[in-house]
């Protein structure tokens, strides 16, 4: 049976017309040649690396995590490609997706800005309580174990969980492949962390200023006193550690509380392949 086929046809011609619309219109305020869509969506992909580029230039002081992040944002660049060549997504939705990405970074770089300017960072509160003692409850939560006694990738899936908990009702990926909304959440989580890390270990004002206390302009905030001995727990130069082990104290009710579901366990496993630590 050919031609005009009822409600479907009409919604899915409706849909490719909207589509055609905006894609033109980013076209030209981009200032780019339309032909199919695929060159806007190019263009905010490049956009997205750019502000990751500069993130990783700026941000990230230890040459290899710089590495190893920049891979990552490539491989999230690839699979959106993919999936719009596969057609599991439209060109409109790989746009959407690449902008909300870039946006992400640049909200995190914002932060950083913002608190170099005006004292404000991370919001410090003391515990009863010492560090080594809330990150082995969300230790043993996981893993039955005391947090010095698990294997490397079991720290950095319970320091991702710790870190995750802290803005988990400022930030959520939607969209229909699975696997880019894993790496979107992962990628939020990896970059705020890295922001709050380069705030509080900066040699000038800016430490002043997370001292002080505040709220960090890109999402994550709370934590402890008690984290500013991080070093003792993760030994230097582990950035996501320590940040864990700050926010540890301010999230960890809601850690111990709540059920660890299947989306939060594939994205602590996606998180140990970056080696940003």
């Amino acid at each position: 049976m050919s031609g005009y086929t009822g409600v479907s046809d009409y919604n899915s011609a409706t849909r490719a017309w909207k589509d055609r619309v905006y894609l033109e219109e980013q076209a030209k305020i981009n200032n780019i040649n339309y032909v199919d869509g695929t060159e806007v969506l190019n263009h905010s992909i490049k956009g997205f690396e750019g502000a990751a580029s500069k993130f990783a230039k700026d941000f990230i002081k230890d040459a290899n995590a710089r590495i190893n992040y920049t891979k990552k944002i490539k491989e999230i660049s690839n699979e959106t490609l993919k999936a719009v060549d596969s057609g599991k997504i439209t060109v409109v939705e790989g746009l959407e997706y690449s902008s909300k990405m870039r946006n992400v970074i640049m909200e995190e770089t914002r932060s950083i800005t913002s608190v170099q300017s005006q004292a404000g960072a991370i919001k410090m509160k003391k515990v009863g309580v010492s560090t080594e003692d809330l990150m082995d409850k969300y230790s043993e939560k996981l893993f039955s174990k005391k947090f010095n006694k698990l294997s490397p990738i079991e720290k950095q899936k319970v320091q991702y969980h710790i870190i995750e908990a802290s803005g988990r009702n400022r930030k959520s990926v939607t969209i229909k492949v699975k696997r880019l909304k894993v790496l979107g959440k992962v990628l939020w989580v990896v970059t705020a962390a890295l922001a709050i890390y380069y705030i509080a270990t900066a040699e000038n004002k800016v430490k002043e200023s997370f001292v002080q206390g505040g709220t960090i302009g890109g999402g994550l905030a709370g934590g402890t006193l008690a984290g500013m001995g991080a070093s003792i727990i993760c030994g230097p130069g582990a950035p996501i550690c320590f940040v864990a082990v700050i926010l540890v104290g301010s999230v960890l009710g809601g850690l111990i509380g709540s059920e660890v579901g299947e989306a939060l366990y594939e994205e602590a496993e996606e998180f140990t392949t970056w080696k940003v630590l």
